[in-house]
């Protein structure tokens, strides 16, 4: 914007200083023409003085180059001036010495073919009543000096010897600080297929026309000392711009137009630092032009290549391939820091006839803003990039490429990129590449989106473009869309985005309708077979939806904004690949009518299938009515759904649905790492036959390969697979644990499993678990308290064995007793202390000789017999 009001500026000076001159008669035109030669040439120009209708005779001839010096050089309006040549000059030099401007208002015309140098660094005005009749070209310029290719130069300036040299013009030098502009208001024309150049200083063209049908046309200047470089080829006259050298500002205002446009050929060219084109009428035309060409015809370019800012507002820059012609469009190609294409205006590439587009290429190191809609009589015009081909064109379109290597690109407020087909051919390719930002921005108040996009228009045939875009962020706000559809017959393109940090897409915060105003409008990514509803007569569309591939780290879809794809007549929907680290799904629109989501849909009229939504992710979170839908409302089936994430959660009546009204439901496959949430109604469903009709229900699938499936009972949150005249789907659940949700024959207030059918038969329900049981690897203890007195043999001494009996040791139960001599006791305790005590003495091991019960009522072996112990139990 910074920029805007610095072009705005420097117009508002220019203008100003130009009104101060016309007061001060300083470039007003006279009654007389002014033309005096200097006589500083060995052979002087001659010219009547006082002359109006003026033959300007003499001059130095050096080959075939003629030499003429001027004090000044003007022409009145109705005066003439005109070059009596012979027809072997192939240039004529013509300079001015002196300090006067030059005011051309009437004929410049030369004899032959020669191509005529007018050169005057003080400046040169053309008034509206200038015109040329010139066989070659026309060079104007406020340089100091033409540089040839032998190194001599021919200088303004009387004061410095100019050896004037048989050899061609290679440059125009600025040996001083440019002062001089060139403007012009007049139509200036050059034959079919010849040069028609300005070289400053500033150039302003404040009406008028510059005309070289065929040829060439080119503004450029410098604003510092340095040579602008001239290439001749034949009628070619080219400028190359030194490096690191300030360029002069151009600017067209007041319905200023540059032609071009012919059988063939035709380029228009601007160098400069800012370049400014404002005004309805205003603009650059290049193609091929009516009843012309023929099938081999190739138009000329238009190239702007700025230092500085570019300015299109309300004007245009057109590349045309017009009605009856035949050939190929040329390009447009316009480079700078940033580029403001306001108020509706545009850079278009279009064929209303037999032949193909040229591209559209737009190189911007810092920023692109397309804002704006025009009114142009009764019609609104969008400030846009359009490659098209027309109702009646046949061919293909060239397609568009945009670049920032900064900054940011925003289309805002009923500002569009395109390519569309409205014929029969193939929309171009659109292909966005920007460092930072990608924002897609709002609803112009007469209704229209702002937009990037590829259509088939309403009775075309052909082939959709894709749409690439590649950015840091990418943001889809209030009713803006990225889109790629058809109307007519032929397959819609793809549209693939890839940013960096992030995607956005939010539905506006206010109400706002489409254009003509039946609608409202939530605004978002789409790709579809779609339905006129502006033509209700038209025929229905026939080809397939597009696909659309989102990859980025963060995904945020909020307040009723939409990824769709869809069929509304013959043709399948496309399908959604979505690769992002984090989704979040949240809230409707501000009219409550849509929920934002990810959609596939068979409308309603439409013959086809449903596309597939393919998502991952690592947490994905949908709530507040958010959604992942497919469905059919007509006669063929809902797509599938497929999510991968490590955690995902739906809360607040959020949904995953592949519901149909009377067709078979699709089906939905969730593979999840640690957990499944259901909350506040959150829901997952593969119904059919929702209009109460037939088709069986979808099937489920849910793996949780580390984790749980948790809802709350009382909150009414569903996993269903219901079908009303068909048969119930089937719903396949493994999880470690499923908390809060449990299988049902039918759906309750609680929170279902179900896969039943109001009049077929039920669907089924496997539900898989990876439960841990807390008491594997336990044992069982008695139930009743042994009596310890009947368990315990003492060892038996000598005289016991000797008479025959021998004892026996029993050990029962876990707490106090261990099964070996050196095991280290147990506790019947939950906890034990098996630490060894500080200080450790071993010893022999020796039979117990006796035992107690502790006050816990455990029995305790003692090395030595208890005083109670005096009985042999080994003995009779």
């Amino acid at each position: 914007m910074r920029a805007d009001r610095e072009i705005a500026n420097r117009l508002t000076v220019g203008l100003a200083i130009l009104g101060s001159l016309l007061g001060k008669g300083a470039i007003a035109p006279s009654a007389i023409a002014q033309i005096i030669p200097d006589n500083t040439l060995p052979t002087p120009s001659r010219v009547t003085v006082g002359c109006t209708l003026c033959t300007i005779e003499g001059g130095t001839r050096q080959g075939n180059n003629l030499f003429h010096s001027f004090t000044e050089f003007s022409v009145p309006t109705g005066g003439e001036a005109i070059f009596n040549t012979l027809n072997s000059v192939d240039y004529i030099f013509s300079r001015v010495t002196g300090s006067a401007v030059s005011n051309i208002d009437g004929l410049l015309q030369a004899n032959g073919t020669a191509d005529l140098f007018l050169l005057n660094p003080n400046g040169i005005l053309f008034g509206p009543n200038a015109q040329l009749d010139l066989g070659g070209a026309f060079v104007v310029s406020t340089a100091d000096a033409i540089q040839f290719a032998d190194q001599r130069f021919y200088s303004a300036n009387a004061a410095e010897t100019s050896l004037l040299t048989v050899s061609t013009p290679v440059g125009l030098a600025h040996w001083t600080q440019p002062v001089g502009t060139i403007t012009s208001t007049g139509n200036l024309a050059v034959e079919t297929a010849q040069s028609l150049v300005f070289a400053g200083g500033d150039i302003s063209l404040a009406g008028g026309n510059l005309t070289a049908l065929g040829g060439r046309v080119e503004l450029g200047g410098l604003a510092d000392i340095g040579t602008i470089g001239l290439a001749i080829d034949g009628a070619t006259v080219r400028l190359t711009m030194p490096e690191m050298v300030n360029r002069s500002h151009v600017s067209l205002v007041n319905d200023a137009r540059v032609d071009v446009t012919a059988d063939g050929g035709g380029d228009i060219t601007i160098q400069a630092q800012d370049v400014s084109l404002v005004g309805e009428r205003t603009g650059l035309l290049a193609g091929i032009d009516f009843f012309s060409g023929t099938s081999d015809s190739q138009a000329g370019d238009i190239t702007i290549n700025a230092t500085g800012t570019v300015k299109i507002d309300q004007a245009d820059l057109l590349n045309e391939v017009l009605r009856e012609a035949a050939g190929s469009g040329g390009n447009i190609t316009v480079v700078g820091r940033e580029l403001f294409l306001l108020n509706g205006g545009q850079i278009n590439a279009t064929s209303f006839s037999a032949g193909s587009t040229g591209q559209i290429t737009v190189e911007m190191r810092e920023g692109i803003l397309i804002s704006g809609v025009g009114v142009t009589g009764r019609r609104f015009l969008t400030s846009s990039l359009n490659s098209t081909v027309r109702q009646g064109g046949q061919g293909e379109s060239g397609g568009i490429e945009i670049s920032v290597s900064k900054g940011s690109l925003r289309i805002a407020n009923g500002g569009a990129v395109s390519a569309t087909v409205a014929g029969t051919g193939t929309a171009g390719d659109i292909d966005v590449q920007v460092r930072d930002a990608v924002v897609v921005d709002g609803v112009h108040p007469v209704g229209f989106p702002s937009a990037l996009g590829s259509i088939i228009q309403v009775g075309a045939t052909g082939q959709g473009g894709n749409l690439d875009v590649a950015a840091g962020t990418v943001s889809i706000l209030n009713g803006a869309d990225i889109a790629v559809s058809t109307f007519g017959i032929g397959d819609a393109g793809n549209i693939t985005i890839a940013a960096r940090e992030a995607i956005l897409l939010r539905g506006p915060d206010v109400f706002v309708r489409d254009f003509p105003g039946n609608a409202e409008r939530v605004g978002g990514i789409s790709a579809g077979v779609q339905r006129s509803t502006l033509f209700p007569g038209a025929p229905p569309a026939e080809g397939n939806g597009g696909d659309i591939n989102l990859i980025t780290p963060s995904l945020s879809i909020l307040d009723g904004a939409m990824i769709e794809v869809s069929t509304a007549s013959l043709g399948n929907a496309g399908n959604i690949n979505i690769a992002a680290r984090n989704l979040l799904v949240q809230g409707r629109s501000v009219g409550d009518t849509f929920s934002s989501g990810i959609f596939s849909n068979v409308l309603a009229g439409a013959v086809g299938e449903g596309g597939r939504i393919s998502v991952a992710a690592d947490f994905a979170q949908m709530t507040e009515e958010g959604a992942i839908s497919t469905a059919s409302f007509s006669q063929g089936d809902a797509g599938d759904i497929q999510l991968r994430a490590n955690v995902l959660r739906l809360d607040e009546n959020a949904l995953i649905s592949a519901e149909t009204r009377s067709s078979a439901g699709g089906d939905v496959r969730l593979e999840l790492g640690q957990a499944l949430l259901l909350r506040n109604g959150g829901r997952i469903s593969t119904t059919a036959g929702t209009a109460q009709a037939g088709g069986d229900g979808g099937n489920i699938v849910i793996l949780v390969s580390d984790g749980f499936v948790v809802a709350m009972p009382q909150e009414n949150s569903d996993i269903t697979a219901n079908a009303f005249a068909g048969r119930g789907g089937s719903i396949a659940l493994t999880a470690r644990g499923i908390l809060g949700i449990a299988p049902r024959s039918e759906q309750t207030a609680l929170s279902d499993i179900t896969a039943s059918s109001a009049l077929g038969v039920s669907g089924t329900i496997e539900v898989n678990t990876l439960d841990l049981d807390p008491d594997q690897g336990l044992i069982d203890l008695p139930a009743e308290v042994l009596d310890a007195s009947q368990q315990v043999a003492q060892g038996c001494d000598p005289a016991a064995v000797a008479g025959g009996a021998q004892g026996e040791f029993y050990n029962s139960g876990r707490g106090g007793i261990v099964p070996l001599a050196d095991n280290a006791l147990s506790s019947d305790q939950v906890l034990e202390d098996l630490r060894l005590p500080e200080a450790w003495s071993e010893g022999p091991l020796v039979e117990a000789q006796g035992w107690l019960v502790s006050e816990a009522n455990q029995v305790v072996l003692t090395v030595a017999p208890h005083p109670a112990t005096v009985h042999h139990p080994c003995r009779d």
